[in-house]
């Protein structure tokens, strides 16, 4: 932008200025010459003798010109490479991730461009139903709900070891996840509700690692073979974000997390656990106990959430940084099935449907 105004106005500048010049220094000559210096010499005088003010008229006109196309011109482009105000603005009310981003990495930029409701605006009551109308909430729960994962199941298709590996990679995050919810409470049980959603917390993984080591010998998988599992990096994304929330950031983030993901985690589990109950896996309840577990949704989930929200941002804690957080789980949740289901797709080995003994 820079280099268009100089462009524009250096040019003229110079072109008014050499005019200028020539038509004092011709005029000057004109009416000292005395015409008898040759044909040119005479042509030349006599011509700008007459006309030499009008050239030098027209030569600060277009210098003059040349200057003010210049500043006019710095002056757009210099507001238009850096309106200050308006990244402020800007910044503001979408935050600097969603800036960044739309700004360094266009094809990442999964987020609204603008929220029905700036962030600044919404009470800690309205927080959960502010985060499900963004779009990247939108867009992660469709994503899932017709995951590739779960339609192969509904018709039959999914192998059995793709069951087994989420066993396998379910059986780290839940021990991870446990520990998260411990460090939690420690740090936020002095506040009512936080001591009692983190308390739950705590103690539904518990129950959870309990259904899944019974569903996973169900399956014929050893508590040895879980133990010894090598994890898929990728498929632990969301554990070890929600440590680092747990031990570093506010309760709020990890309450309005869990109750946006839970609703569409257990309804994958519950289409996930109808597939497997039905031929031609014909699986027995046992064997599906862990995903039973979270396919039923909870009473009061939300109240109990937004009680620790309340404590959250009473604390410090904003609305769009708990939407910031939220966004990363939600992310990382469906980087968990993706990696999954690349992973059963990629092995040959179980591909076909296997027994249920």
């Amino acid at each position: 932008d820079t280099q268009v105004s100089r462009s524009v106005a250096l040019p003229s500048a110079y072109c008014g200025a050499a005019y200028l010049i020539m038509s004092a220094a011709f005029q000057r000559m004109s009416a000292n010459d005395d015409c008898n210096r040759g044909a040119v010499n005479f042509c030349v005088g006599s011509i700008l003798a007459r006309r030499g003010w009008w050239l030098g008229l027209a030569s600060v006109a277009l210098f003059s010109a040349g200057v003010f196309v210049g500043c006019f011109v710095s002056s757009t482009t210099a507001s238009r490479a850096q309106p200050s105000e308006l990244v402020t603005a800007e910044r503001a009310e979408l935050g600097d991730d969603v800036v960044f981003r739309r700004k360094f990495a266009p094809h990442l930029f999964l987020v609204a461009s603008r929220d029905p409701t700036p962030a600044g605006e919404v009470p800690p009551e309205q927080v959960l139903a502010w985060l499900r109308e963004q779009e990247f909430n939108t867009e992660t729960e469709q994503a899932l709900l017709h995951h590739p994962l779960v339609l192969a199941a509904e018709k039959g298709e999914l192998p059995l070891a793709a069951v087994r590996l989420v066993l396998l990679e379910e059986y780290s995050i839940g021990n991870s996840d446990l520990r998260s919810m411990a460090a939690a409470l420690a740090r936020h049980g002095g506040l009512p509700g936080s001591r009692a959603f983190f308390l739950s917390s705590a103690e539904s993984e518990e129950v959870a690692l309990h259904l899944l080591v019974a569903q996973a010998r169900a399956l014929n998988m050893s508590g040895a073979e879980l133990a010894a599992h090598t994890q898929i990096p990728q498929a632990h994304a969301y554990s070890a974000y929600l440590a680092q929330l747990s031990n570093y950031e506010g309760a709020g983030a990890i309450a309005a997390g869990f109750a946006v993901n839970f609703p569409t985690w257990g309804r994958m589990c519950g289409r996930i656990r109808d597939a497997l109950l039905k031929p031609p896996y014909s699986l027995s309840h046992d064997q599906v106990a862990f995903l039973s577990y979270f396919a039923e949704p909870l009473p009061g989930y939300d109240e109990a959430a937004t009680a620790v929200i309340k404590e959250g941002m009473a604390n410090g804690e904003t609305a769009d940084s708990i939407r910031r957080s939220v966004l990363l789980l939600q992310g990382y949740e469906r980087m968990f099935w993706d990696t999954i289901w690349a992973a059963t797709a990629s092995n040959p080995v179980g591909r076909g449907h296997e027994s249920n003994a």
